[in-house]
C-alpha cells in the first residue's frame, strides 16, 4: 500500500522489476490489461486515480482493498483574517530535551521557507494529529514571523514532574464582578468557536425578548457612538452583556474538555456562577440581572469604588469610615479591599490615603455597588427576585457573602442580601484551598483581577495555574490561548478537536519526529585485551574469598604495554597536571592539558591554529559536558596525532581536586560529583567514545582507598570520602568499556611529589596487568584475592527421608546440584522447569533424529536414579504462583520439605 501511495503522489506507475519473460500461456494483447516494464506516467482520467490491491493468505484469508486518490486541497484565502486579531496556538512537544531541539528547529526551518495561507489549519493538524509527550511548549501568535520569532525563546516544561499530569482537567472557575467589562470583550471569541456564540446567542435571545434590542450588537459593534466608552458607561445593559459573555465563556472551556470543580463569583459573578451551578435557567438569570442593572442605574447619588491596597483591620483602625460614609464592599486579599460611597467621601479617602503612603485605585464603575447607597432600591429588588423558582446547585458553589459553600437553593433574600453586604472573596478562596485539590484556576470574564487576587492569598502554592479569558489590551484570541497554553505545559488533557473545531483539517506536512537512535551491540574486543583466568591444578574449592592489597613491584608485570606517544592530563589535581606535564615533556612526550574555565580562551584559541605547542593547555567552559570532551579530543586528533591516538595516555586528575576529607559533608559531596567527581569521569567517557577514541584511561587519586588497613605493615591515612566513589565507578567503567582499560592509582600525600610522579609514570607506562594500584612509602601495592578457608567446620549431611526441589531443574545447574544433594545422602528429588522429563521423551519420539542436550539430561537423570535417588519432574512454571502453590502442597502430602534450591540455565 505504501508503494502504491507514492505512485499515486508522484504520479507515476513504477516498472514490475521482477518480469523478465511473459508466460507464453499468457496473451494480453487481447485484453486492457498490461504489465508495465518501464515507468510511465500515471494519466488522469476525468475522475480521480483508483487502484485496486489483492491480497491472498496461505491459510486462505482474502483481503481486498481500493485506493483513491484524494481531492486537490485548495489552500483558503488569507484575506478572511483579520489582522493582529486572528490568533493561532500551536502545540510543540518531544519525549527528550535533544528531541525537542530538533523538532523546534525543524519548525522554524519549516516557516521560513514556506508561505503557509492558513496557520489555522498548520496548528491544527499539529495538534490533532500528532502525539503529545513528556517535554512540551506552546506557540500564541498570529503571522509566520511571530511565530519564528517565539520559537526562539520557547519555554519547555517537563510534564513528567508536573503535579497535574496524573489529575484529571478540573479547575476552580472564577466569574468576574462588573469593574473589568470593556468594548467589545469576546468579539473575537464570538466569531470562531461556535460554543461560545450559541451560548451568547441562548443569553442574547432572552435579553432581546424582554429589552426589544440586539445584546450581539451592543457588546459587539465596532463603532462607538462620538464620546461614548461603550459598555463601560452603559451600566443598565453591562451587567447583562457580563453575564452572556461570562455563560458563554463558561460553556467555551468545559467544552475544551475542563471541568469546573468550584463555582466563585465576585458580585455580579456569582449570579452567572448560581446559573451555571442549576440554581436558575439561562431566561430568569437574564430577567434577574437586567433588573438588576436598570435598578443599580437609577439608584439615587453619584457614587464609585476605591481599591485599597491595604488589610480590611488596617483599613477600619486607620480611617473612619462611617464618618465618611463609606463601606467595605469586598475583601479581596490580605492587603486588598474595596471602598464603597458617595464620590465625595471617595476623593476625600484618596486625600487621606496619599498622606499615609497608601496606594489606591478607581473602579470602572460610576456607582457605589455593596453599600449603603444600594439602601433605596433593595426592597424592589428582592420582589423581582422572589418571582424565580430557585433549585440547590449541582455543582460545588461557594457564597461571596458567607464565604462557604452553598448547600441549599438561594432565595430573594439572600440575593437582597448580596447585592449590599460586603463580598468575602478572600474568605471564600480560603475554603476553596482547604476544601479542595484543584490548581487550576480559571478567571471566567474579562480582565484578571480575581486570579491576582488568588495568586496573593496567603495559602496558595506555588505551583497553581492562573489563567484568564478576556483582556482588554488584546481583543484578540491570544489572552485565551496563552491560558490554554499554560494548562498543555502543566501536562492537562485538553480536547484539541473542539478547540480546532473548524473543519480545515486537510493534512499537511508537518516536522517529523525525531528518533533517538542508541547503540546496544557490543564492540569486538581485541584478542591482545581478553583476560584469562587459569584453572587452579587443586581440584578443591577455597571456602571464602577475601581481597587483599599484596606488595608487587613493577618488575613482576605480566607484560609491558607499548609505550606511549602522547599524554592527555584532564584537572589540575592540587598542582599535580602542572608537574607531570615539566616531567613528560622534560622526556620529549607530547603533553596537552584539558582544565576548567576560559580565561585567556581567545589567544590560546589564535595560539591553537598558529603554533600547537604554545597552546598545549586546552580551556573548557563545563569539564561536566560530554560534547565538549568530544571537541575538545577531537581537536587534539585532528590538529596533532593526525587520527592516530593509540597509544597515547588519559589522565584523569580531577578527582584529586575533590573536598579534602577533613571539610567533607553531604553538600560538598553532591557539589564535587556534581563537578569533577562522577560527573565530569561520565562526561569524559561519553566524551571518548563519541570520537571512537581508543586508548588508555587512567584514573589517579588520593587516599581513596585503605591499604592493609588491619596490619601494621604499612601506615594508612584518613580515606578520603570524597574521592572513594570514584572507585566503584571506574570499576564498572572498565568492566564495560575494556578498550578504555588503563588502571586506578592512589597515591598518598606524605611521599615526595617527584618520586609519586616517577612512579606514576612508570606504571602508566609500563603495562596494563593490573587495573587497581597504589603507592604506599615507595611500594607498590595491587588487590588479589586471598583464599580463607573455614577450619573445624561440619561436612553437609542432607535428610534422606525429606523432599529437596530444585527450581530450573532441568538445566546443566540444576543436574549438578541435584547430583551434588545426592552424593551427600538426599534420596527424593523433585525437579521443576517449564519442560518435564516426559516432554523430553515425547519430543525425541515425535521429531526425527535426536538431540544431544536432551539425550544428556535423561542420562543424567538416570544415574542418579540408580545411586538410589528417587527423581521426579514436574512442569511448572515459577511464575505461576497458584501452580507453585499447588505442587508444594502436593509434595508436602507425601514427606516433609527440607530445602528448595533456585538454580535457572
Amino acid at each position: 500500500m505504501i508503494k502504491l501511495i507514492l505512485a499515486m503522489q508522484h504520479k507515476k506507475i513504477p516498472k514490475q522489476i521482477h518480469l523478465n519473460e511473459l508466460n507464453s500461456d499468457i496473451d494480453l494483447s487481447q485484453s486492457r490489461f498490461y504489465i508495465p516494464t518501464t515507468e510511465t506516467d500515471w494519466q488522469k482520467a476525468d475522475s480521480a486515480r483508483l487502484a485496486a490491491i489483492s491480497s491472498f493468505g496461505f491459510g486462505g484469508a482474502l483481503v481486498h482493498m481500493l485506493l483513491e486518490e484524494g481531492s486537490t486541497c485548495h489552500e483558503p484565502s488569507s484575506h478572511g483574517q483579520e489582522s493582529g486579531n486572528y490568533h493561532c496556538i500551536l502545540p510543540i512537544s518531544a519525549n527528550t530535551l535533544e528531541a525537542m531541539d530538533s523538532v523546534t528547529n525543524q519548525w522554524k526551518t519549516l516557516l521560513a521557507e514556506r508561505r503557509f495561507f492558513s496557520l489555522k489549519q498548520l496548528c491544527q493538524v499539529a495538534a490533532t494529529r500528532r502525539s503529545h509527550f513528556r517535554y512540551r511548549a506552546s506557540v500564541v501568535a498570529s503571522s509566520q514571523f511571530e511565530f519564528r520569532q517565539a520559537l526562539s525563546n520557547l519555554d519547555i516544561k517537563d510534564t513528567a514532574v508536573s503535579h497535574l499530569a496524573a489529575m484529571s482537567p478540573e479547575a476552580v472557575f472564577l466569574f468576574s464582578g462588573q469593574s473589568g467589562h470593556f468594548a467589545s470583550m469576546g468579539k473575537y471569541l464570538y466569531r470562531n468557536f461556535s460554543v461560545f456564540k450559541d451560548a451568547f446567542d441562548l443569553c442574547a435571545d432572552a435579553f432581546e425578548r424582554k429589552q426589544q434590542r440586539s445584546l450581539v450588537e451592543l457588546v459587539f459593534c465596532d463603532e462607538q457612538e462620538p464620546g461614548s466608552n461603550g459598555l463601560t458607561e452603559l451600566d443598565e445593559y453591562a451587567q447583562p452583556a457580563l453575564f452572556a459573555v461570562e455563560y458563554a465563556l463558561a460553556q467555551l472551556w468545559i467544552s475544551w474538555g475542563i471541568i469546573p470543580k468550584v463555582l466563585l463569583g465576585h458580585s455580579l459573578g456569582e449570579i452567572t456562577a448560581a446559573c451555571l451551578a442549576g440554581c436558575m435557567t439561562v431566561e430568569e438569570t437574564m430577567s434577574l440581572v437586567i433588573v438588576r442593572g436598570r435598578l443599580m442605574m437609577h439608584a439615587p447619588g453619584h457614587g464609585g469604588m476605591l481599591s485599597v491596597l491595604a488589610g480590611y483591620e488596617d483599613l477600619r483602625t486607620s480611617v473612619d469610615l462611617d464618618a465618611l460614609e463609606l463601606d467595605i464592599a469586598a475583601i479581596n486579599g490580605e492587603s486588598i479591599t474595596i471602598v464603597s460611597g458617595p464620590m465625595t467621601s471617595i476623593y476625600a479617602l484618596e486625600e487621606i490615603l496619599k498622606t499615609r503612603h497608601i496606594n489606591s485605585g478607581r473602579l470602572n464603575v460610576v456607582h457605589a455597588f455593596h453599600s449603603r447607597m444600594m439602601d433605596p432600591i433593595l426592597d424592589e429588588f428582592e420582589q423581582v427576585a422572589a418571582e424565580i423558582d430557585y433549585k440547590a446547585p449541582v455543582l460545588p458553589l461557594i457564597s461571596s457573602v458567607t464565604g462557604k459553600s452553598m448547600l441549599m437553593a438561594p432565595s430573594a433574600s439572600y440575593w437582597r442580601q448580596h447585592l449590599r453586604e460586603c463580598v468575602q472573596f478572600d474568605t471564600a478562596i480560603d475554603q476553596i484551598l482547604k476544601d479542595t485539590s484543584s490548581a487550576i484556576f480559571i478567571e471566567i470574564g474579562p480582565g484578571k483581577t480575581l486570579t491576582t487576587c488568588v495568586k496573593h492569598n496567603r495559602n496558595v502554592s506555588k505551583h497553581t495555574v492562573l489563567c484568564q479569558s478576556l483582556n482588554d489590551d488584546s481583543l484578540g484570541l491570544s489572552t485565551i490561548l496563552q491560558a490554554l497554553g499554560q494548562l498543555y505545559l502543566a501536562g492537562v488533557s485538553l480536547d484539541w478537536n473542539r478547540i480546532y473545531e473548524a473543519t480545515e483539517s486537510s493534512p499537511c506536512d508537518l516536522p517529523e519526529h525525531p528518533f533517538n537512535r542508541k547503540r546496544y551491540w557490543f564492540d569486538d574486543v581485541p584478542e591482545n585485551e581478553i583476560a584469562t583466568i587459569e584453572a587452579s591444578v587443586e581440584n578443591t574449592l577455597p571456602d571464602i574469598y577475601d581481597i587483599v592489597w599484596q606488595p608487587r613491584p613493577l618488575a613482576e608485570m605480566v607484560k609491558p604495554a607499548t609505550k606511549s606517544t602522547g599524554w592527555i592530563i584532564i584537572g589540575h589535581g592540587r598542582g599535580y597536571a602542572r608537574r607531570l606535564q615539566r616531567l613528560l615533556e622534560s622526556q620529549n612526550k607530547p603533553v596537552f592539558c584539558i582544565v576548567a574555565g576560559k580565561e585567556n580562551s581567545l589567544w590560546r584559541d589564535i595560539l591553537w591554529f598558529l603554533n600547537w605547542g604554545s597552546a598545549s593547555t586546552i580551556s573548557m567552559w563545563d569539564l561536566c559536558d560530554s560534547e565538549e570532551y568530544a571537541k575538545t579530543l577531537n581537536r587534539i586528533i585532528n590538529k596533532l596525532a593526525r587520527y592516530n591516538v593509540t597509544n597515547w595516555r588519559v589522565v584523569y586528575l580531577g578527582a584529586m581536586d575533590l573536598t579534602i576529607s577533613t571539610q567533607t559533608s553531604t553538600n560538598s559531596l553532591e557539589q564535587d560529583h556534581a563537578g569533577v567527581g562522577v560527573s565530569g569521569l561520565l562526561a569524559l567517557i561519553k566524551g571518548i567514545n563519541k570520537v571512537a577514541l581508543r586508548t588508555s584511561l587512567w584514573v589517579v587519586t588520593q587516599n581513596a582507598v585503605a591499604v592493609n588497613e588491619s596490619t601494621t605493615e604499612v601506615e594508612c591515612a584518613d580515606v578520603s570520602v570524597a574521592q572513594a566513589p570514584i572507585w566503584g565507578l571506574m570499576k564498572t567503567a572498565y568492566l564495560e568499556h575494556p578498550e578504555l582499560r588503563g588502571g586506578l592509582i592512589d597515591i598518598e600525600e606524605k611521599l615526595a611529589d617527584e618520586q609519586q610522579l616517577t612512579l606514576l609514570i612508570e606504571q602508566m607506562e609500563g603495562g596494563i596487568d593490573e587495573a587497581q594500584v597504589a603507592f604506599r612509602k615507595g611500594i607498590r601495592y595491587v588487590q588479589v584475592l586471598e583464599t580463607l578457608p573455614l577450619n573445624n567446620h561440619l561436612p553437609y549431611v542432607a535428610d534422606s527421608e525429606s523432599a529437596y526441589i530444585i527450581t530450573g531443574g532441568l538445566g546443566g545447574i540444576g543436574l549438578a546440584c541435584a547430583a551434588w544433594l545426592v552424593e551427600k545422602g538426599a534420596k527424593h528429588i523433585y525437579l521443576l522447569g517449564r519442560r518435564s522429563l516426559l516432554d523430553i521423551e515425547d519430543h525425541i519420539s515425535f521429531v526425527s533424529g535426536t538431540y544431544e542436550a536432551d539425550l544428556n539430561v535423561l542420562d543424567k537423570v538416570e544415574q542418579l536414579r540408580q545411586a538410589g535417588a528417587n527423581v521426579e519432574s514436574i512442569a511448572c512454571d515459577i511464575r505461576d504462583h497458584q501452580k507453585v502453590s499447588e505442587v508444594i502442597q502436593q509434595i508436602r502430602s507425601v514427606r516433609p520439605i527440607k530445602g528448595c534450591f533456585t538454580r535457572q540455565g
